[in-house]
């Protein structure tokens, strides 16, 4: 699926080929940020022979939560809402991206 926000590039899938709820979320600049003003962040790990992106902050009962990040890999695991990618350094450049998506989303 193409972005069709300007210059976004395509938007990652999980690996059941959805685009992860906690990045819809927050692409929408109409739901809540932390005090901190933050709506989105994101930390990876290597699984395998891959490396995973994961959120750690979430939404949880309602409210942004921020996670450890051990709490936050867990529950990737668990929801399946992990984007897979090529190495760390592919993941902190999707990060990155995703990141400037966000913020031109949400201004």
């Amino acid at each position: 699926m193409e972005n069709p926000r300007k210059g976004g590039g395509p938007l990652p899938k999980t690996i059941d080929g959805k685009i992860p709820a906690w990045l819809r979320r927050a692409l929408n600049k109409n739901t809540p940020t932390t005090k901190d003003n933050e709506t989105m962040r994101t930390a990876s790990r290597q699984v395998g022979n891959n490396e995973i992106l994961y959120p750690t902050i979430r939404m949880v009962d309602g409210k942004l939560k921020k996670l450890s990040n051990e709490e936050a890999f867990q529950m990737s695991l668990q929801k399946k809402d992990f984007v897979v990618t090529k190495g760390p350094k592919a993941a902190t450049l999707l990060s990155k991206r995703l990141s400037k998506m966000v913020s031109r989303e949400r201004k």
